[in-house]
This record gives structure tokens, C-alpha cells and sequence, in this order.
């Protein structure tokens, strides 16, 4: 009988999606495992496997409609179990304008997708998602972009190259073009309304303590060398810092949670990390950072960052984080504050080690120090016990040998 594939739960937070894209037509055989749909959300698009082999009959939903999780979106006729019907008006098979004009003889096959146009059946330019939003941040128009390898359907390799081909000409008068404001203005929107709809409804606290980073900077010395020699990734201050994060979320059960109605206790420590990647903001996540060694941590970290500056991020590489390591200290700041990222109750702001007096048995000393800031959704946690997970952090990163065990 036939199979309903359902809409997935992406995240633990996730209660609703949208299809934006499917990637078989009613009519189409489809292998398990093979991607069928697309789903989009503010931080990566995600590709949707089929659960099962067979052909799909029915599309249920139409692209862009929010439907909650568990809805049926699609109808998959497992194979010798249901006659495949002919597929609905609604088909969105990919034809040619001047194709559309003449009515098709009985039989015949369907047209192939022209280029450089790529139209659907209502004239809109058939294009993958990440093209699509690729071709908003550059200000592009997309119906412009050429099917440069007849695949049917615009993809970023497209875009990118189209982008640089119409840019090389002109490439001293870019800095003030219309195109650079254009792709400001989107790739800042998305972030901008992430970033208020936080601001807005949860209560910020904030807590600052200036640590000796002494130790710390000793020990990544010391590893440098035997790390990069054993998984083939520099280890960096990042990964310090997240694992002390995750051997005090670990310590401080309480904390390791978030709000919803309701203290929600999480049973994993998964620790995310801000980064700067194709034009905007992402936040990928090292799961069990608690359990993981320094080393597999530094490999993870550097494979995540890898796939975020080539925009190739995957569902699983974000979302579901107990809190997010924001760290500016490569970009010489010394101390900020940062905005948490829900449903995460916390997030960490670090700034760069530097030389700063200190008093040491009544003398000033330089020290290496490092400030960190703890931003803090203040329904879940008070200042006291705030405080005691940051003192909790302010050790580990003085005492650092700890974080070389799991």
C-alpha cells in the first residue's frame, strides 16, 4: 500500500516546516536514501531522503506551506504494490516557454529543460534553493543565470559563476557598487531579525571576569605540534575554551538546559561555535563535546569550520547546541557582550589573550589574560549559580591540564 512520507522533525525545537523544493516529480521512481525534497531553514538547506523505494504518486503539500511536523507531505507507491497513476495537473515538470505552446502528442516524451532558461510550467526559473539565496546575497536576479551544464535546474556553482564572470570587468568599481549594498542589505536581514526576535524575549544578563590565561597558552603550545600530527588540524583557543564549556555544562547539570514553559533539562552536551562563513553568520555545533579528546574535538571543530566557510554545513552539523562559544579574539577585540541564540540559555563571549596587569602577592605583574562574558537567560538561571558555572569556567582555563581528559 502506498507509504505517507511525513514532514521530519529537524531539531528538538522544530514543530513546523516548509518544502521548497522537490526533487521528484508524481510519476517518478525513487530509490531509498535518495534525496526527495528540500527543506529550508535560517541556517542550512536540508535535503530529505526517501524513506523508501517505489514511485512517487502524490505530492500532498505545496512548496512553502508550513505545515506541522508529522503531516503527510508526499505519497510513495512502494514497488509491485500500487499502479503508478499519471501525475497530477499540478506537476511542475520543467519545460520551455515556446514548448508550452503546442500540445503534446500522446506518448511522447516530455521536453528537456532548455538553457539557459530553466522555467517551470508557470515560467519561474526551476533553481535549487542555495542558489536562490546565493543569487539574493549578490543581488543577482536569478531568472539572469544560465543552466551552464543543462541540469535542469540553477545550482551555486552556477550563480558563483555567473556572478564572477559579469564582475570580472568591472572588478575595481565593486567596493561601491549597487550590488555590494544589495547583498549588505539581504544577507544583514536575515540576521537582523534573528538577533532582535532574541533581544526581545529573552531576559539578557550579563556577568565579566578578566582570567589568567597563563596555563592555557602553555598548554596549546605544548600540544601544538603532537595534535597536528595526529589528526591534521592546528589546535586552536577555540577548542580549549569548548571544552572547558563542555566539562562545566557537564558539572553543572542545571545549566544544561533551556527554557520552554518550563526548565527543559537536555540529556547531551553539544556545544556550538559563532562563525563567519558565505556572507553570514552560522553556528555549527561539536555533539558530546564532553566525551570527546582534545584531539577528536580539535578534528571535529576544524572539519565543521571547513565545511561552513564552503557553505556545504548539513542538518546534523547544527541546531540542538547547549549554549555557543562566540570568540572574537582572533579579530583583536577585547571584551564584548553577545546575544544568545535560542532556544540555548547561554552563550560564552571571549576576547583575545593579551599582556594586562595584574596584582600578584601586591605587585603588578603582566600577565597573559583573557576576558570572558557570560550572557545568560535569566529565566532559567539567577546571578548566583551564574556565577558559579563562570567561576567554574575561570578555573579550568587557570588550571587547563584537566581539559586534556575526557
Amino acid at each position: 500500500m502506498p507509504y505517507d512520507v511525513l514532514m521530519p522533525q529537524l531539531g528538538m525545537t522544530m514543530t513546523e516546516g516548509a518544502v521548497v523544493q522537490w526533487l521528484k516529480k508524481p510519476g517518478e521512481a525513487v530509490e531509498k536514501g535518495e534525496f526527495l525534497f528540500i527543506i529550508q531553514t535560517d541556517k542550512v538547506d536540508i535535503e530529505v531522503e526517501s524513506p523508501c523505494s517505489g514511485t512517487l504518486v502524490e505530492v500532498l503539500v505545496e512548496t512553502e506551506q508550513v505545515v506541522p511536523v508529522g503531516t503527510p507531505v508526499g505519497r510513495i507507491a512502494q514497488a509491485g504494490s500500487v499502479k503508478t497513476p499519471e501525475p497530477p495537473a499540478r506537476d511542475i515538470t520543467p519545460i520551455s516557454p515556446q514548448s508550452s505552446q503546442q500540445p503534446l502528442a500522446a506518448n511522447a516524451p516530455r521536453p528537456v529543460p532548455v538553457t539557459p532558461a530553466s522555467l517551470d510550467s508557470e515560467g519561474r526559473k526551476l533553481a535549487n534553493p542555495r542558489a536562490k539565496k546565493l543569487a539574493r546575497e549578490l543581488g543577482l536576479d536569478i531568472l539572469l543565470v544560465p543552466d551552464y551544464e543543462g541540469r535542469g535546474r540553477i545550482v551555486e556553482a552556477d550563480v558563483q559563476r555567473f556572478f564572477q564572470e559579469r564582475s570580472r570587468p568591472a572588478a575595481e568599481a565593486v567596493a561601491g557598487s549597487t550590488t555590494n549594498r544589495e547583498t549588505f542589505s539581504a544577507t544583514r536581514k536575515a540576521i537582523a531579525e534573528k538577533v532582535t526576535a532574541s533581544f526581545q524575549t529573552v531576559p539578557h544578563f550579563y556577568l565579566d571576569v578578566l582570567a589568567d590565561a597563563t596555563g592555557l597558552v602553555r598548554l596549546r603550545e605544548s600540544l601544538l605540534g603532537e595534535i597536528e600530527k595526529q589528526v591534521g588540524v592546528r589546535l586552536s583557543y577555540t577548542d580549549l575554551l569548548l571544552k572547558a564549556l563542555a566539562l562545566c555544562l557537564r558539572e553543572h547539570p542545571e545549566v544544561n538546559a533551556f527554557w520552554q514553559n518550563g526548565a527543559v533539562q537536555r540529556d547531551r552536551i553539544n556545544v556550538g561555535f559563532a562563525a563567519q562563513a558565505t556572507g553570514r553568520l552560522v553556528v555549527p555545533v561539536v555533539r558530546d563535546a564532553d566525551k570527546l579528546p582534545l584531539a577528536e574535538l580539535a578534528k571535529v571543530r576544524g572539519d565543521l569550520a571547513a565545511r561552513a566557510r564552503a557553505g556545504k554545513l548539513q542538518a546534523g552539523d547544527v541546531g540542538d547546541a547547549s549554549c555557543t562559544l562566540s570568540n572574537l579574539g582572533p579579530h583583536g577585540v577585547d571584551h564584548f557582550h553577545a546575544i544568545i541564540n535560542p532556544p540555548e540559555s547561554l552563550i560564552l563571549a571571549t576576547g583575545r589573550i593579551a599582556f594586562r596587569p595584574m596584582v600578584e602577592n601586591g605587585a603588578v605583574v603582566p600577565r597573559q589574560t583573557i576576558y570572558l562574558s557570560l550572557s545568560v537567560d535569566h529565566r532559567l538561571l539567577d546571578g548566583v549559580p551564574g556565577a558559579e558555572f563562570l567561576n567554574d569556567l575561570v578555573r579550568r582555563i587557570e588550571a587547563p591540564d584537566a581539559l586534556q581528559q575526557n
